[in-house]
C-alpha cells in the first residue's frame, strides 16, 4: 500500500488544507503475519475521506483523533508491516488532532482553546503527581488482571518529568509503551489507565 493518498492538516496560517504524505507501507514476508491489507486500506480511505470533507468545511463533524487511536486490525499472512502501519496511523492521528484544534479555535476562539488545554494539563498533572502505587484504582476483582503497577508508574514518572522540563513532548512516548500484566495489589485497572493515557496524548497534541 502506498501511503501517499491525500491527507489533511493545518497550514502555517491555521487553515485546514490538503497535502500528501510520502510514507509507504510495506508487506511482511508471505510466511509472516501482518495487518489485514484490505482492512488497513479501508481504514486509510475512511480517514482520507473524513479529512477531505474537513478541508472543504471545518465546521463539518467528522471522525476525530480518538477514533483513529482506537483502530485495530486482524492479522493475516503476508499482510502489511505492523510497524509501518502503526507509524502511518500515528501520523493520521496527529493530523486529525490538528484539524480538531483548528476547528475548535474557529468555533470557540483561541482563548477557549487555551482554557481547554489548561484544563487538560490540570487533569493530567493532578494524576501524575500522585504517589507511586496510588495513581490509579486496583482491578474490581482480585483475579482480574490489570497493568503491573511498577511499569505504569515508571511511565508516569517519565511523563511528569517530560511535562515539567521539555518544551516538546512526542506522543510516541505513550504510544510505544507497554505494560506487563499483574493481579491484586500489584495491578492498576486497565480501563482507567488507558483512559488517562488517552487524555495525556490529547494534552501533548493540544500543546503543539
Amino acid at each position: 500500500m502506498n501511503g501517499s493518498r491525500a491527507a489533511t492538516a493545518a497550514d502555517s496560517n491555521g487553515n485546514i488544507s490538503a497535502r500528501r504524505d510520502p510514507g509507504t507501507v510495506r508487506r511482511v514476508g508471505h510466511r509472516e503475519t501482518g495487518y489485514s491489507a484490505s482492512a488497513v486500506d479501508a481504514a486509510i480511505e475512511r480517514f482520507d475521506d473524513a479529512l477531505a470533507r474537513w478541508a472543504e468545511d471545518p465546521a463539518v463533524e467528522t471522525m476525530g483523533a480518538a477514533e483513529v487511536r482506537q483502530v485495530t486490525f486482524e492479522r493475516e499472512r503476508g499482510g502489511y508491516d505492523p510497524h509501518d502501519v502503526d507509524d502511518l496511523l500515528d501520523a493520521y492521528e496527529d493530523r486529525f488532532a490538528e484539524a480538531e484544534k483548528v476547528a475548535y479555535c474557529r468555533r470557540e476562539g483561541d482563548q477557549a482553546w487555551h482554557e481547554h488545554s489548561a484544563a487538560l494539563a490540570d487533569l493530567v498533572m493532578g494524576r501524575l503527581t500522585r504517589e507511586r502505587g496510588n495513581r490509579f484504582r486496583r482491578p474490581a476483582h482480585r483475579r482480574v488482571e490489570g497493568y503491573f503497577v511498577g511499569d505504569v508508574d515508571d511511565l508516569c514518572d517519565r511523563l511528569e518529568e517530560y511535562f515539567r522540563t521539555e518544551s516538546h513532548v512526542e506522543p510516541s512516548v505513550i504510544r510505544r509503551s507497554s505494560f506487563r500484566t499483574a493481579t491484586r495489589k500489584h495491578a492498576y485497572d486497565e480501563v482507567q489507565v488507558d483512559a488517562f493515557l488517552d487524555t495525556a496524548i490529547q494534552l501533548i497534541q493540544a500543546l503543539r
